[in-house]
């Protein structure tokens, strides 16, 4: 009979088993610079754990919101990956055991987004990214950070910087 219950218990799991997916964020920050006029090239670098993690998505969407302005709105942008560079805390001979070639070895790597946008100079702007995937092997309280987020401020009413 147990037999019989332990055969049932592993078939009712497989058949509702869902596939995970994830970008495994270490962390990361997002860069501004003034291209001249009122325009911006904006970079994003996230760090990310490879094992078991999902391909980088080729694009990401960043968030601009204006303030301090009036009837300005908030809008999107696509971010194109320009660079992924493995980062491993390995030795260079023991690039290809990391888990960002298929291996066992923990593996690392920074992935670069990169856009390049016109703002209305009147307002501030904050620029936000945000996914549900912190790495949960990372030393932090899950309950109060849910989801990687990552934030900068550009006020072109201070000038290029």
């Amino acid at each position: 009979m147990k037999r019989i219950t332990t055969a049932i218990c592993l078939l009712l799991l497989t058949t509702f088993a869902l596939e995970s997916q994830g970008n495994h964020v270490l962390g990361g920050n997002i860069t501004y610079e003034c291209l001249g006029g009122d325009n911006y090239g904006v970079t994003m670098t996230m760090y990310k754990d490879c094992f078991g993690a999902t391909v980088a998505p080729p694009t990401e969407t960043f968030f601009f919101l204006p303030s301090n302005c009036t009837g300005v709105l908030p809008f999107s942008v696509s971010a194109d990956l320009i660079s992924i560079v493995e980062i491993s805390d390995l030795c260079p001979t023991e690039f290809a055991n990391s888990s960002c070639s298929g291996g066992l070895l923990p593996g690392a790597q920074a992935l670069e987004y990169y856009v390049e946008v016109n703002l209305n100079p009147v307002c501030d702007w904050t620029v936000r990214w945000s996914d549900g995937d912190w790495n949960y092997f990372i030393n932090m309280d899950f309950s109060s950070l849910p989801t990687a987020y990552f934030e900068t401020s550009i006020i072109p009413s201070a000038g290029c910087l």
